[in-house]
């Protein structure tokens, strides 16, 4: 296994992750020296869990950092994942899942798209091909001339005529920025002529927002707390 502390290990099993795909991401724990070498600086080198971003042709192309004590953001807020400045946004593949992903389209397979590593690490240790983002907006990219555009990276995804799955956190019919930025994902992935597209929607919790991978470890322990469902646009 790959150097994990107790809690990180714990943590990752937590979000119904398997040994497997936890030894083909490459999470480990890392001390404020390591976060350093690797790039951050300043109140952002911090202690946590590393986690490697594997792009669509299966290289490692950046990291996060799940900090153990997570700074104040920009915004005022703790920064529960911290991304290397000056990171390009990419699309991650968890590395078990990368060959369903390039034949899902044959075999009529749905290829999930869901924010985060961890979440799509819970969907790969189903076998589920997938891709996940780093925000719910970074299936976009910033060009030279400062335009958003579709990351270059979804050249090597066979859009026209596959099946994908949008599936986003229990917030996404609620908060609007992530409902705005589905619903960009969705039309656009149409535009591009995927066969369909549907929407994911996992059961609110009341003030509790949850994401797939506390929807998979819940069922896995017994706990049905409501069905996932899909929206009207399915």
């Amino acid at each position: 296994m790959t150097p994990l502390t107790p809690n990180h290990y714990a943590m990752l099993k937590a979000s119904a992750i398997s040994d497997e795909v936890i030894e083909a991401r490459g999470y480990r724990s890392i001390g404020i020296a390591e976060a350093r070498e690797i790039g951050w600086s300043g109140r952002f080198a911090c202690c946590g869990l590393l986690i490697p971003l594997h792009r669509v042709d299966g290289v490692i192309g950046g990291y996060q950092l799940r900090p153990d004590d997570p700074p104040l953001g920009r915004n005022g807020k703790p920064a529960r994942y911290i991304t290397l400045r000056g990171q390009r946004n990419m699309l991650d593949v968890p590395p078990t899942v990368l060959d369903e992903l390039h034949k899902a389209r044959q075999e009529q397979q749905a290829i999930f798209i869901t924010e985060g590593a961890k979440k799509g690490d819970a969907l790969a240790s189903l076998g589920i091909a997938c891709i996940t983002l780093t925000g719910v907006y970074n299936w976009r990219g910033e060009d030279a001339d400062g335009v958003y555009a579709p990351l270059p990276d979804w050249e090597e995804v066979n859009i026209k005529g596959s099946l994908f799955v949008i599936a986003y956190d229990s917030d996404s019919l609620t908060n609007y920025q992530v409902y705005n930025a589905m619903r960009r994902l969705k039309r656009w992935l149409e535009f591009k002529q995927a066969h369909h597209v549907g929407i994911l929607t996992l059961p609110n919790q009341g003030a509790e927002k949850i994401g797939v991978d506390d929807f998979i470890a819940r069922m896995k322990e017994g706990r049905n707390d409501g069905e996932p469902t899909g929206t009207r646009e399915d």
